[in-house]
């Protein structure tokens, strides 16, 4: 999801204010469990996530 600004400076050129989220709900996307039947205690669970928790980033661009 991104929210975006543009903002007009003279006649030709702009401001773009960009502000992007990612994972915005903040689900978690869990990796695959254990498969390594060696290590019994270990075997089947999940001890990791496959993605980045929410993350946000914003840039501001001059156009012209």
């Amino acid at each position: 999801m991104a929210i975006i600004k543009r903002t007009k400076v003279g006649e030709k050129a702009s401001i773009v204010f960009r502000w992007e989220f990612f994972n915005l709900f903040n689900h978690p996307n869990f990796a695959n469990p254990a498969s390594d039947v060696s290590g019994p205690a270990t075997f089947g669970t999940i001890t990791a996530m496959s993605v980045n928790p929410r993350i946000m980033q914003y840039g501001l661009k001059f156009e012209f």
